[in-house]
């Protein structure tokens, strides 16, 4: 096979190696996870400021690097293709965990609340790159729920205006919020595959 012109050594070296891997060779995998193990972990420790985090996506990016190893076509070097899977996975595990903080932090809010504040709606529900990703999770609530927190976040009712466009008890609006959110954090939490539904 011909060597796109622009080759390194280095990138031939990785390249004959991946060959090797797609063979079923255990070996070639195990030198490649040693020659890019270390600066993959920098670059995932850089991104997530946490080196337990780092040291799992590190390891999850070769992972999914050498199951889909076929994929990899040598247009680029090797240590590019890997770089950009170990990249794209952890930039959606980082906005997986801030957004299961969020929701994490408005629920330990609502315990503070007391009992006869309407409360103020928290907008980070609001931020736009926050919106399609949660409606995608809110979808797998039973619709009620889904409904309230539709009014609270989306349309920035308060728990008062909430109770009287349900026609239910401001305790009834406190209680179905809490549940809410705490189903929503069970769902982030479980990163289930597809959607469930009548949670």
């Amino acid at each position: 096979m011909d060597l796109p012109l622009h080759f390194t050594d280095k990138a031939k070296r990785d390249l004959e190696l991946v060959n090797a891997c797609k063979m079923g060779k255990q070996w070639a995998f195990t030198q490649l996870l040693g020659l890019y193990r270390e600066s993959v972990y920098f670059m995932m420790l850089k991104l997530s400021q946490n080196e337990t985090d780092a040291e799992d996506l590190m390891m999850e990016a070769f992972s999914r690097a050498f199951k889909n190893i076929e994929l990899y076509k040598p247009e680029f070097a090797f240590s590019t293709w890997l770089f950009k899977i170990a990249s794209n996975n952890a930039l959606d595990f980082l906005r997986k965990k801030k957004l299961r903080q969020s929701i994490s932090l408005d629920a330990e809010q609502f315990e503070h609340i007391n009992p006869g504040d309407a409360g103020t709606p928290e907008h980070f529900l609001l931020q736009r790159e926050r919106k399609t990703e949660l409606n995608a999770v809110i979808q797998q609530l039973k619709p009620h729920y889904q409904k309230i927190i539709e009014l609270y976040y989306f349309e920035d009712l308060s728990q008062d205006e909430i109770s009287k466009t349900l026609n239910i008890s401001i305790s009834a609006v406190k209680v179905q919020l809490y549940r809410a959110r705490n189903l929503l954090i069970e769902i982030l939490n479980k990163n289930p595959n597809g959607p469930r539904t009548g949670i």
